[in-house]
């Protein structure tokens, strides 16, 4: 029964998401404007792209346990391999997309054959380098990406319906498909025996070696589905600027795929879901927020609110202080007081007298 409440309030989600458009609902500065207007579909569209991409990095941290640096690499892959494509051959939008996500699940699998032959923080700093090198490559310029201008989509090659202002709905109706499609596969790949044996590996890698369960090449194996379900991300993420960012490869956007996991949940498909969610919010809306309260508040308290990496850093520290298991922990922990406070207020029966 339980399972039957959580699949309809998923269910009711996304046709509220899909719906949300033609809506136009206020947001009290949640976001730029009401739900219909471009500005905010188009903040709505990293929202849950940034989700999505989150629930990818769980697949490895939370659920295998493998600390990687440099998974950030497979999304600004998807993002500028696609925008290379389409600027530098002949292929259109449509093959470009799934060549992108093919050519990045392969690299994925060669760069895992080198870094899973270490394990714990060797493994974390061979995937640092990676990042590194990726980051250079792309702020350098080198295989035409144009340095930290970053590199277009010729909009020749776009199709019409995601060009333009009065397009973005579109824009966004494809960023909540990839993303449902995403955390969907990846909650259905953690609930199969893969998935109970990829928990494993992260409890205990040593007795899994003793039942006989290659470890190596099942972390190789997920490394390439989530490097591969980051890439989808990586795409879209492009669609939605009408470019690759090259920021999607500095060390600041890697830590932040960290911060997501950890705030949301490390472990839970949800948590993360809902961790990237409000990261991409914060980061996007915060300096909005700082410029608000300006001159109403404390120049300091203003400062702070404008410098969003600052204050994610703050609650980063207040999170795993606090609420270690983040915010599935805490909507977990009301859920059961809110259950115990429903128990203790229900009348007592009366006892049956025995005697009678």
């Amino acid at each position: 029964m339980r399972r039957v409440r959580v699949l309809a309030a998923l269910a009711v989600l996304v046709v509220f998401l899909f719906i949300l458009p033609t809506l136009d609902l206020p947001t009290f500065g949640i976001l730029p404007s009401s739900t219909g207007m471009p500005g905010s579909l188009r903040l709505l569209a990293i929202v849950v792209i940034t989700a999505a991409l989150a629930v990818t990095f769980d697949l490895l941290l939370g659920q295998t346990g493998l600390l990687s640096f440099g998974h950030a690499v497979y999304f600004a892959g998807g993002s500028y391999v696609f925008a290379m494509m389409l600027n530098y051959t002949s292929l259109s939008f449509w093959a470009a997309a799934p060549l992108a996500v093919v050519a990045v699940f392969a690299a994925s699998l060669l760069l895992g054959m080198v870094s899973l032959r270490v394990e714990g923080l060797a493994y974390a700093m061979v995937t640092l380098a990676f990042l590194e090198l990726a980051s250079v490559m792309v702020t350098r310029g080198y295989f035409g990406t144009n340095g930290e201008s970053g590199l277009r989509l010729p909009s020749a090659k776009v199709p019409e319906y995601f060009i333009g202002i009065r397009n973005v709905s579109n824009v966004y109706s494809l960023a909540v498909v990839v993303s449902v499609v995403v955390i969907a596969s990846a909650a259905l790949l953690t609930r199969t025996r893969f998935g109970l044996v990829l928990r494993g590996m992260r409890d205990n890698p040593l007795r899994m070696r003793v039942l006989g369960y290659d470890v190596y090449w099942t972390k190789l194996v997920i490394m390439g589905v989530s490097s591969g379900m980051a890439a989808i991300c990586g795409v879209a993420y492009t669609i939605i600027l009408s470019g690759a960012d090259p920021t999607t490869t500095t060390m600041t956007f890697s830590l932040s795929l960290m911060f997501m996991v950890v705030i949301g949940g490390s472990g839970s498909v949800a948590g993360a879901a809902v961790g990237g969610a409000v990261y991409a919010l914060l980061l996007q809306r915060l300096p909005a927020l700082g410029d608000s309260v300006a001159g109403s508040g404390p120049a300091m308290v203003s400062d702070i609110v404008r410098e969003p990496q600052l204050l994610l850093g703050v609650i980063f520290l207040a999170v795993v202080f606090l609420a270690p298991a983040g915010i599935r922990g805490l909507v977990s922990r009301a859920g059961a007081g809110l259950a115990t406070a429903a128990r203790n207020a229900r009348p007592s029966r009366p006892r049956a007298d025995a005697s009678h």
